[in-house]
């Protein structure tokens, strides 16, 4: 603590997105799957996003422009955490999406959790190697006349 106390005063941070992201993820731990798709923006918002601002502080940038693209940049990159968890979550039968959207769509849980096993046990087939096209010949027309002919081309 004491450490991270003076990194924020040699750096000059703003200790409010510490204090963000620290009670974010206290109050994650007692509410782990979100209700709403708006709770779970706002949960990226208040972490993934205040390490993003953090960095630009680092970097010196202190910017309108620049927070506002912080902000998205946050929301996207933990929504894509969130989903990029689903896999390594469903054995500890956490679940991160939210309850509303897997309601819209007719998702759940235990259909998830056989999904993902099924896709974790199956992964997709690698893609067929490329085959390299025939070398080109610069024979004469005579010679490609033949090649048809002897069905080669």
């Amino acid at each position: 603590a004491q450490e991270l106390r003076e990194a924020v005063g040699r750096h000059r941070l703003t200790r409010r997105w510490l204090d963000r992201l620290v009670d974010a993820r206290h109050d994650d731990l007692l509410s782990p799957q979100p209700d709403t798709l708006a709770s779970l923006e706002q949960l990226t918002e208040l972490t993934t996003a205040s390490l993003f601002y953090l960095q630009l502080e680092l970097l010196g940038v202190r910017d309108a422009a620049a927070d506002h693209a912080a902000s998205h940049m946050g929301k996207a990159a933990g929504l894509a955490t969130v989903l990029y968890g689903v896999p390594f979550l469903h054995a500890e039968g956490a679940l991160r999406l939210p309850r509303d959207t897997m309601t819209k769509h007719g998702l759940r849980k235990r259909g998830l959790v056989q999904l993902m096993d099924t896709v974790l046990r199956n992964p997709a087939p690698k893609a067929p190697a490329k085959q390299e096209p025939p070398a080109a010949t610069h024979d004469g027309p005579k010679a490609q006349t033949k090649r048809k002919a002897d069905g080669v081309i």
